[in-house]
């Protein structure tokens, strides 16, 4: 043991490098397998891949489930992408997919299959041209430039089978003018079969189809199908070999613009080989009957792309015409159409030669009511584009179109005509393509100049003469119109003349020059209007120069284009403009004068007026200028001011910055546009002044400031009422905008103080104008003290004192009342927003209020309006309210009370010259609260109570509907005072409820009458409509009454009013009251107290007599008759004959 080696002393054995390298490996592997099992698993696609494949398409993809061998096969069950809108973009059962990724690496594309099966595809197109497409398609960058490829190896491709089963594909458009269009195919099965190099294969395909399309007034729809198959074979370059087979499309049924096409169908047949074109043609039949046909035929090699081919048109008439214009409603009646084309292909493609002939018969088209001439037309041509040496040589060309015995259309060559658009080739004469239009009716054309009735006769020249061996076109037009009368809208064009001439060239195809034009409209050989100008454009360059100038005469222009309430016994206009292009750089300036125009337009009227309007804008490096816009006036030989415009905007950033100034704006410039305001008032002088800047950035900070000042303002009345004193006032605006939030540091309206009052308004705040998540905004009012007596003096006028005439009735037809639609719910402009204003002094004449105090509260769709209280003249006022405008009809949370407001200074003050024919105080008070504003709904949600006086009154009763109501008691009783007695005492007590309008009571007093009513009013569907009969009990103050004689016997002798029987009942509707009287019952009480009159005045009618006319006159009153045991008489009377008191009563 003593030559023992200790433990700790013998060499450690390292470990074997193959045992880690094992362990690594399996490691790796065990990681390997877990990856590829997570990364094909269903969750990782759905939850990792689509979702990024989504956001790189803008669009959701969703899918049930998945199967995924990434060397194989991909399948996808329930397959989703939704974009914009409720319904997803495309909807798939299953989409199945087997390949061989390893033969797809090494260059070979072999796909076994590709499957999808029962898809739904649904696409939507706005009005606006948007559709659930674009987030898809997005916009598309142009791809950089790239280097020519090298040429490579031919693709090679071995799919055996593709299908589509039971594909429905939905598209949707609407339309600007309301319509909607909608196009379903459905039951969509296509097959591919053998798709690779060197094979054949097939393709089959079927389908049904429908569509709708509605317009205002119309419904049109088609359904068909079709279905057909194609043979072909590939060559070792996939270039085909031979393609062979037929496609058939069938009508099944059409309606509207498409009745009469069921049973119509067309087929394509196709037999093309390499070297010929056996048959490649559309024919068209109904039922077993051709109807023309379309065919190409003859020799074509595909490889060399040379060929001679012959192209016809067979026998086209209305009945393949009409499929092409149903959209339009056209029919194109009896029209046919021929042609034969034989067309030559050489030199790979790039030499074309072609000749035909095109010939059509009858032409016309048939529109509803409306309908065009028939035309013969006979076009033959003979032309060779050869695009190596970019040039073209029309050798012939012979168009005429024949309107009956008049040559419509014609044009032709006097020699053939080179083209050029390359090097020049010698050897070219001269040759000049003339067409002219002759005698055309424009009235007849009518179908294609839309809504605008036109009528007229034109005639054209155009002379187009080829130089310089093709390089060069050289072209003159002459076109006029005689007798033209058209209507656009309320304006209209009255038998004028308008001629049309231009000189113009083309060089090289590149440069185009419009060396002169002129225009002349006007009648006779006298021109009212001239225009002539120049105009150069540079086809590579995009350099551009344009000239015009234009004059015209108002007084004779306006005969001939009628505007409506515009005319003109003097004045021109002139304009002078320039637009110019130059690499990046483009300009516009010019001039426009209005000269010395006088007439009127509508309320307005000009004399002498002039106004220059210059403007100098253009875009640079796509920044816009605005270099001087600037507008003068002047009336006569007195300036009226200025007002100029400059600034600049980044188009690219969109931010900008402008700045304007007024220069002494006065009279002679505003006074036509204020006289018809202040009338009968004259505005004798005033002087406006104003600078102003303004910043846009609306990525940051954007801002205005501005400052207006109106001085030296005099107005003139007739009776010389107003001050002679001037009046000023100023306008201070400070505000700035940070994205959705607008800032207003400060509005500041500056007025002419008054003895009552210093006239400064203030207002400031934030609101925030975002659609979404906006923040609270709020505005403050602010105001010590304001009267407004001397502006509004200016604008309100004298009082019209003059009676108004009587309206003349006219006897309509009642119309029965559309049913009551409820307000649909209001979107307010701000989600979050409080207003506050306070102004403890306003002023307007005799109104005085004091202690204004009001907040208005938005919260989406809901406005308070809490508190709003006043002292009106000193007399306390307090409302509020609490009203939803998000919902349909609205709902409703109203109070009022006020308390002893003095009528009179409101009178006064709106209506001078009836001074004093209204005081008194007023008293109300409500509380209304409902939903909706329709009878039906009032009637279910409508609660509350109002209550209304008038204490120590002096009314007059002059209203409209008060005139309809007592004047009818008047008349009747014979009574004047009743409508001259102002009404001194009058309250009100309405309960609301239950669906009626309860009137517990309504009272009335004056010094000659008084008149109680109580009653319901039952809330009809339309509220005006709901039906009133409510009696009333009418007195009469007891001197009139024993003066008329109509006081009824046993009336109390104490009461200062005498109650008549109840002959007055308020009938009609509420927003048409009227009186009813029950003469019968007055008619008794006249009866009875003309035999009293009679009997007092000395009359002896008798006892049998007098109790024979009491009696009738108890029964038509309702009365007993009264006993009494009074026998006292008198002395007799003189003679009297009854009958003339009887006469006195018819």
């Amino acid at each position: 043991m003593a030559n023992a080696t200790p433990e700790y002393s013998r060499p450690v054995k390292p470990r074997s490098w193959k045992r880690r390298l094992a362990r690594f490996s399996a490691g790796l592997l065990l990681l390997l397998v877990v990856v590829y099992f997570v990364a094909t698993s269903a969750p990782f696609l759905k939850g990792v891949i689509l979702p990024r494949v989504g956001k790189a398409l803008n669009a959701e993809i969703t899918v049930g489930d998945a199967s995924i061998s990434p060397f194989s096969r991909l399948i996808l069950r329930q397959l989703k992408v939704k974009t914009t809108g409720a319904e997803p973009l495309l909807q798939a059962d299953e989409v199945r997919l087997r390949y061989s990724l390893w033969s797809i690496l090494g260059g070979n594309i072999k796909v076994d299959e590709v499957t999808l099966d029962s898809p739904t595809i649904q696409i939507v197109q706005n009005a606006d041209g948007t559709s659930n497409l674009d987030p898809l398609l997005g916009q598309e960058e142009k791809p950089a430039a790239k280097p020519p490829a090298k040429p490579s190896k031919s693709l090679r491709l071995e799919v055996k089978n593709v299908a589509l089963k039971n594909v429905n594909l939905r598209a949707v458009q609407s339309f600007k003018d309301g319509g909607r269009q909608t196009i379903e195919l459905s039951d969509i099965n296509i097959g591919l079969d053998e798709l690779k190099n060197g094979g054949s294969g097939k393709l089959t395909l079927a389908a049904a189809m429908k569509m709708e399309r509605t317009q205002t007034n119309a419904h049109d729809s088609l359904q068909a199908r079709g279905s057909g198959a194609l043979e072909f074979a590939l060559g070792p370059d996939l270039m085909p070999q031979f393609v062979r087979g037929k496609v058939t499309h069938e009508i099944v049924k059409g309606d509207g613009s498409f009745a009469g096409f069921s049973g119509e169908r067309s087929e394509l047949d196709c037999d093309v080989t390499p070297t010929e074109v056996k048959n490649l043609s559309v024919s068209f039949f109904q039922s077993d009957k051709p109807l023309g046909a379309l065919r190409i035929t003859g020799p074509f090699d595909l490889n060399k792309l040379e060929g001679h081919l012959k192209l016809e048109v067979q026998s086209i008439d209305r009945q393949v015409l009409n499929l092409a214009g149903a959209t339009r409603g056209w029919d194109f009646g009896n029209s046919t159409l021929n042609a034969t084309n034989l067309i030559d292909i050489a030199q790979r493609g790039s030499v074309l030669a072609a000749n035909g002939k095109l010939t059509g018969r009858q032409l016309g088209i048939k529109q509803g009511k409306q309908s065009t001439p028939t035309l013969d037309l006979d076009f033959d041509y003979q032309v060779t584009v050869n695009l190596n040496d970019n040039s073209a040589l029309l050798q012939k060309l012979n168009l005429l179109g024949k309107q009956g015995q008049n040559d419509l259309l014609r044009a032709g060559l006097d020699r053939s005509m080179n083209l050029t658009w390359g090097a020049v080739q010698p050897g070219f004469k001269e040759s000049s393509l003339q067409l002219a239009i002759n005698k055309l009716n424009l009235a007849d054309w009518q179908l294609f100049l839309g809504n605008i009735p036109v009528s007229g006769k034109a005639d054209a020249q155009l002379n187009l003469l080829a130089q310089q061996d093709g390089k060069q076109l050289k072209a003159d037009l002459t076109a006029k119109v005689q007798e033209l009368n058209a209507q656009f809208g309320a304006n209209r064009i009255e038998r004028a003349n308008l001629q049309l001439q231009l000189t113009g060239r083309m060089d090289d195809f590149k440069n185009a020059k419009l060396e002169k034009y002129s225009l002349a409209f006007g009648q006779g050989s006298q021109p009212t209007l001239t225009a002539n100008g120049s105009a150069s454009y540079a086809l590579d360059s995009g350099d551009l120069s344009a000239q015009t100038t234009l004059e015209a005469s108002l007084p004779v222009l306006l005969k001939q284009i009628v505007v409506p309430q515009l005319n003109a016994s003097a004045g021109t206009i002139k304009l002078t403009a320039l637009a110019l292009r130059k690499g990046q750089e483009t300009s516009a300036s010019g001039n426009l004068v209005l000269g010395d125009f006088s007439g009127r337009y509508g309320d307005y009227q000009f004399q002498n007026y002039q106004t220059t309007f210059d403007f100098d804008v253009g875009v640079k490096d796509q920044l816009a200028q605005l270099r001087r816009v600037a507008l003068a006036v002047r009336q006569g030989p007195e300036s009226g001011g200025s007002f100029d415009l400059g600034g600049r905007y980044d188009l690219t950033k969109q931010t900008g910055e402008f700045n304007f100034t007024a220069a002494d704006f006065n009279q002679n410039a505003l006074r036509p546009f204020l006289a018809p305001v202040l009338a009968p008032n004259k505005l004798v002088s005033l002087s406006l002044n104003g600078k102003g800047s303004a910043n846009y950035d609306p990525q940051g900070e954007s801002s205005v400031k501005a400052g207006l000042t109106l001085t030296n303002l005099v107005v003139e009345d007739p009776q010389n009422k107003l001050p002679k004193s001037s009046l000023a006032a100023g306008l201070q605006l400070d505000g700035g905008m940070k994205q959705s939030l607008v800032n207003l540091r400060q509005l500041l309206l500056t007025l002419s103080p008054t003895d009552r009052a210093k006239n400064q308004l203030q207002l400031s705040g934030k609101v925030d104008l975002a659609n979404t998540n906006a923040g609270p905004g709020k505005l403050t009012l602010q105001a010590e003290s304001l009267d407004v007596t001397p502006y509004y003096d200016l604008f309100a006028g004298p009082s019209n004192t003059r009676p108004a005439e009587p309206e003349k009735k006219t006897k309509t037809t009642p119309q029965p009342a559309a049913s009551p639609v409820e307000p649909d719910p209001v979107a307010l402009p701000f989600q979050q927003f409080t207003f506050d204003a306070k102004i403890d002094r306003l002023y307007l004449r005799e109104i005085a209020v004091s202690n204004f105090l009001a907040t208005v509260k938005l919260n989406h769709g809901e406005v308070a309006v809490k508190p709003l209280q006043l002292a009106f003249n000193g007399a306390p006022v307090s409302a509020s309210a609490l009203v939803n405008l998000a919902v349909k009809g609205y709902t409703y949370d109203l109070w009022l009370n006020a308390d002893k407001v003095p009528l009179e200074p409101i009178a006064n003050t709106f209506a001078p010259d009836d001074r004093g024919q209204y005081q008194g105080l007023i008293l109300a008070n409500a509380q209304i609260k409902g939903a909706g504003v329709t009878g039906t709904n009032l009637r279910t949600n409508l609660n509350g109570q109002v209550s209304y006086s008038y204490t120590n009154a002096n009314i007059q009763l002059l209203g409209k509907k008060a005139k309809l109501l007592i004047w009818p008691i008047a008349t009747l009783l014979r009574v004047n005072d009743i409508t001259k007695s102002p009404v001194n005492w009058l309250d009100a007590q309405i309960q609301l409820g239950a669906g009626k309008i309860g009137v517990n009571r309504f009272a009335l007093q004056s010094e000659a009458f008084e008149a109680h009513a109580h009653g319901d009013i039952p809330i009809a569907d339309v509220l005006d409509q709901s039906p009133l009969n409510l009696p009333v009990e009418f007195s009469l103050r007891r001197s009139l009454a024993q003066k008329s004689g109509l006081t009824p016997p046993g009336a109390p002798p104490d009461t200062p009013y005498v109650k008549l029987p109840d002959f007055v009942t308020v009938k009609g509707t509420l927003g048409d009251p009227k009186t009813h009287l029950n003469e019968l019952a007055l008619g008794g009480l006249l009866l009875k107290t003309g035999v009293g009159i009679a009997e007092k005045v000395g009359v002896n009618v008798g006892d049998k007599t007098g109790s024979l006319l009491k009696g009738v006159g108890n029964l038509l009153t309702g009365q007993k008759p009264a006993t009494t045991n009074d026998t006292t008489t008198t002395n007799p009377p003189p003679k009297f004959n009854p009958l003339d008191l009887l006469r006195k009563k018819k």
